[in-house]
């Protein structure tokens, strides 16, 4: 029995240790040669995220706080389809969801992508992502590298789509 009992409390611990900062938050940025407005307007057309956007290749809902969006997530050797709520909109600006499915109060996360104003052609884009939930510390060291992966793709995939609909149109004759 007491063997049990201290089994126990290594597991609880284990599961409820607080996570290593560069764990915790997984943080990627990007300069995107594009009008701030352009990469709003990307950023915040869901229906059409299966255009452009290899990590989150479909979602359904309207950029809207308080409204829940249905993700279809990318992980790698399987797809999570995945609910969330819109916590904040500031247009052009700030668009952030928490995650709000079932398993959320297990391990689940924060995320919000920030553009800033770098001149009339470029903007930083900002993609911030917090593990929350009960099982953070094992959520966070299990899915740090997929979803810091994800981020660097659909970082890569909005910088890509926003540069090719900004570049000038060549005319041939």
């Amino acid at each position: 029995m007491e063997k049990a009992i201290q089994s126990g409390i290594l597991l609880l611990a284990f599961f409820t240790i607080p996570v290593k900062a560069e764990s915790a938050a997984v943080v990627h940025s990007t300069v995107i040669d594009a009008e701030i407005s352009l990469v709003w307007d990307i950023l915040t057309k869901f229906s059409r995220y299966g255009t452009w956007n290899t990590w989150i290749p479909a979602l359904e809902g309207q950029p809207v706080e308080g409204q829940t969006v249905l993700a279809s997530v990318n992980m790698g050797p399987f797809t999570m389809n995945t609910l969330h709520k819109v916590t904040t909109v500031i247009p052009g600006e700030k668009l952030c969801w928490d995650d709000i499915s079932w398993f959320t109060f297990l391990v689940g996360g924060s995320r919000c992508r920030t553009l800033t104003f770098l001149n009339s052609q470029q903007t930083l884009l900002e993609n911030h992502f917090t593990f929350s939930g009960f099982f953070r510390s094992p959520g966070g060291y299990l899915f740090h590298s997929p979803v810091s992966r994800g981020m660097v793709k659909e970082n890569r995939d909005l910088k890509s789509e926003a540069e090719r609909r900004s570049a000038p149109t060549q005319i041939t004759s």
